[in-house]
């Protein structure tokens, strides 16, 4: 959220763009496959007996909230643009709220991009990939449970998913269809998420590597990103830039895992309003620049009051009930 609202307002003080220039070594995305790899393989190991509890788990953890967050986007858009009924009900509009409440958040038709930085909620396209994820985790784990040498395949896995992303990415800039399916997909990004599950899958044994050792992962990780960053390694040198890809992503992948697990003066709480940033502080960014409210720090803070109210309210009243229903719904369905 900080650096989408840094970078989509404007903003041109020296300060604001130094904490995103950091920030950037520290990319969002990646960490977020990071945690849901580590969690939700425990989701997956809680429930390998029972796949349909495992679905309906993800399920309610994910679309619930996407509804009223799609619903306060077409208010926004019909805000400054008042579709006919007409058009709204059976045309583009209609099929990119549909897109937004389902699986295909990436959709964005033509006659939105007026608003705002031209996707109302753009930061939405991680969740189809982060559903291939769910899919793919049982396949994963089906195989992987028929194996002798599971962490063994993990690994290797993992590393070739690194070195085939490298490869690969010469192919996401020379064509754009290509580059665009590929970049919703989870290829790009599936060692993020099995760097968890091989964490979450291995933790009775590594968990003394990462509990209380938050320090010494931060000083693995900066030593990466000056090797990898003031070097500049092209993507082109595959090898050579995938062999020190793997330090960084592994050191930021402990890095994630090791500060969860590092108190660091800081209280547990219990709410998480987390999802509910996610969801929403692209709605209020694009809101805040379709009014022209653009390079000032009040406007930042205004992005971060608005987000944080509809995350807080989004816990208490939707994702925290939906939460707790999970057993009466597989009751239900069963």
């Amino acid at each position: 959220m900080i650096r989408h609202v840094i970078e989509h307002l404007g903003f041109k003080d020296e300060w604001i763009l130094t904490v995103n220039h950091v920030l950037s070594f520290i990319p969002g995305v990646p960490v977020f496959f990071v945690i849901s790899g580590f969690l939700v393989y425990r989701s997956y190991h809680r429930n390998s007996g029972n796949l349909t509890q495992y679905f309906i788990n993800r399920a309610v953890r994910i679309f619930p909230a996407l509804l009223p967050a799609a619903c306060l986007g077409i208010i926004a858009i019909l805000w400054f643009y008042p579709f006919p009924i007409k058009q709204l009900l059976s045309g583009e509009v209609f099929l990119w709220f549909i897109g937004q409440i389902t699986f295909f958040q990436f959709y964005t038709p033509e006659i939105i991009r007026f608003f705002g930085v031209g996707t109302p909620n753009g930061s939405l396209w991680t969740i189809p990939v982060e559903l291939q994820f769910y899919v793919l985790l049982p396949l994963i784990g089906y195989y992987l449970r028929k194996l002798r040498n599971k962490n063994l395949l993990l690994a290797l896995i993992i590393l070739l998913s690194i070195v085939a992303n490298s490869m690969l990415k010469s192919v996401y800039f020379d064509d754009q269809l290509l580059g665009k399916l590929i970049g919703v997909s989870f290829i790009p990004y599936i060692y993020f998420f099995l760097i968890g599950v091989f964490i979450s899958m291995n933790w009775s044994m590594l968990e003394k590597g990462f509990r209380g050792k938050g320090i010494v992962w931060l000083s693995f990780f900066l030593v990466s990103v000056f090797i990898l960053n003031y070097f500049s390694i092209p993507f082109t040198s595959y090898w050579y830039f995938s062999f020190f890809k793997v330090i960084y992503d592994l050191s930021l992948a402990g890095l994630v895992i090791s500060v969860a697990y590092s108190q660091l003066g800081l209280k547990p709480v219990k709410f998480d309003i987390s999802y509910g940033i996610y969801i929403y502080h692209m709605i209020f960014i694009n809101i805040v620049i379709h009014m022209g409210y653009t390079n000032n720090i009040y406007n930042l803070l205004i992005v971060f009051l608005m987000t944080f109210t509809a995350a807080s309210m989004s816990w208490d009243f939707i994702e925290r009930p939906a939460l707790q229903l999970k057993k009466s719904i597989t009751t239900f369905y069963n």
